[in-house]
């Protein structure tokens, strides 16, 4: 009777991710990624009546579900071109993503042995649950420019749109804009 007690766990997930990449001309490609990902996340946990820490309420069931999903999307136009010692880059950027989880608790006490089902008890001890769902749409483009694989600046914008902010707030716009110099490729220091 001691070992009468139970739990059952199981888990489960999927992952899935593909792309597609088209070569529009010469240093001009399109590529678009789409990903998924599922995971199920299921206890089961019984007590049994006559010893331990149900004892007291004639034994417990209690069930938990926890599934999420999420999926991104992704589509990006990506420009090269170089001439002589001139090189260039850009791109732009849309993203999709969503997250959705849904959360679930129940548990319910008074069972005669044998019974181990959470609808076989005689009192509902609790029972909760909720769902969330969250949407991130982003724009990105970026610029780039270096000569001679030696002198860079670039520039970025992105615009992110997040349903986990009010409405008032919920968009933001980021910039950034950076530049450097690789000093071992100078001529000066080539005797160092």
């Amino acid at each position: 009777i001691l070992f009468n007690n139970s739990t059952i766990n199981r888990r489960s997930s999927l992952s899935w991710n593909g792309f597609a990449k088209v070569d529009l001309t010469e240093g001009l490609y399109f590529k678009s990624n789409l990903s998924y990902e599922k995971y199920d996340y299921n206890v089961k946990e019984y007590n049994n009546a006559q010893y331990g820490q149900a004892s007291s309420v004639q034994g417990r069931v209690q069930k938990s579900k926890d599934t999420s999903e999420t999926i991104n999307f992704i589509n990006a136009l990506h420009y090269d071109k170089t001439i002589d010692d001139h090189h260039f880059a850009a791109d732009g950027i849309v993203e999709a993503y969503r997250f959705k989880q849904d959360l679930f608790h129940a548990s319910s006490t008074g069972y005669l042995p044998g019974n181990t089902e959470i609808g076989s008890g005689t009192a509902l001890e609790s029972i909760e649950g909720y769902e969330v769902e969250d949407r991130l749409t982003s724009y990105l483009g970026r610029i780039s420019y270096d000569y001679n694989n030696a002198y860079f600046i670039e520039g970025s914008f992105r615009r992110d749109s997040s349903t986990r902010f009010d409405k008032s707030v919920r968009a933001g716009n980021f910039y950034s804009i950076g530049g450097s110099w690789i000093v071992s490729s100078e001529d000066f220091l080539a005797n160092l």
